[in-house]
């Protein structure tokens, strides 16, 4: 068996992120460097928020516009999908119910035509 390498916080390097963690984040770097810098923070209301709620939010407005189906790099997962599978790669796993929420969550709101994010600023880990 191989040993998993360690990322900057000590957790266990994914092998493989997801495609929609190669795209751009807004600071202009892949979110999956935004997320390797960052442990998940939680909001007082039980969302994940920084980075990761970021990522997921900008993940789940891609899915809504629909296009990602016929990508390559989607046909297993979508890019909600993806960034929480990432979480669990990372060794965020106890995390996953929070980025659950927020997904069901931030759907919700798409689905009212509200595009802000779900989370409160901040949060703790």
């Amino acid at each position: 068996l191989e040993e998993a390498a360690l990322g900057p916080l000590g957790r266990p390097v994914a092998t493989m992120p997801g495609a929609f963690l190669q795209t751009a984040a807004p600071q202009g770097v892949a979110w999956e460097q935004v997320c390797r810098s960052a442990a998940p923070t939680v909001d007082p209301s039980g969302l994940v928020s920084g980075p990761w709620g970021e990522c997921l939010h900008w993940a789940a407005v891609f899915e809504q516009a629909g296009t990602w189906t016929q990508m390559p790099g989607y046909s297993d997962n979508g890019p909600v999908g993806q960034v929480i599978d990432f979480a669990g790669e990372c060794g965020y796993g106890s995390y996953m119910q929070a980025l659950e929420r927020n997904e069901q969550a931030t759907k919700a709101a798409l689905a009212r035509g509200d595009q802000r994010p779900v989370f409160q600023a901040g949060g703790v880990p």
